[in-house]
């Protein structure tokens, strides 16, 4: 258990300033484009693709999954 946040369990996390921050995931079915907010900065494969909280514009350094997904209620 990180003893600032209370957090201790497994969920959305990143670290920030060395402590354990939670990740809010914001898109929804109809504006999937919104960013995460709980960490400032994101990087995938080296590239700074989050940054000051807001999404870096024309970046693509991961790979795209291609497939059907399964909606689990």
């Amino acid at each position: 258990m990180d003893p600032d946040t209370g957090l201790d369990a497994v969920r959305n996390v990143g670290v920030t300033d060395g402590k354990i921050a939670a990740v809010q995931d914001n898109s929804t079915m109809q504006d999937g484009g919104l960013p995460s907010t709980g960490i400032p900065t994101v990087l995938v494969n080296g590239t700074v693709v989050v940054r000051d909280s807001e999404n870096v514009n024309d970046v693509f350094p991961g790979k795209p999954i291609i497939g059907s997904a399964t909606l689990v209620k």
